[in-house]
């Protein structure tokens, strides 16, 4: 599915060439609006305590996004639609996996 952009009169067509380097990212670090463009640091979890809400969690730099700021703002509109439209389907997906969870660690 195309993002959709803010000339809707734009026809998209989207080409992956070579391999596309795919990241896993569990939260973003920092962001810095700005204008022409925005940054975007997203990291991943190296070391956390939970047992210790106070220790220090470690997080690793997963990857750095560089965007105009524009898309930036397209984007986030794109994901907020999408999220909306799906949200039953999120909803049953989500309570799918928990039970899911819950029943495996059930018989620990």
């Amino acid at each position: 599915m195309n993002m959709p952009t803010s000339n809707p009169d734009i026809q998209i067509q989207t080409i992956a060439t070579g391999n596309v380097p795919s990241h896993y990212v569990e939260g973003v670090s920092q962001m810095l609006i700005g204008f022409p463009n925005s940054r975007m640091m997203f990291h991943s979890l190296s070391q956390k305590n939970s047992a210790n809400p106070n220790a220090t969690e470690v997080r690793t730099l997963a990857c750095e996004l560089i965007i105009p700021t524009v898309a930036l703002i397209e984007m986030a509109r794109g994901i907020l639609s999408t999220m909306s439209a799906n949200k039953e389907s999120l909803e049953v997906a989500s309570n799918e996996w928990l039970a899911s969870a819950k029943k495996l660690t059930s018989s620990l």
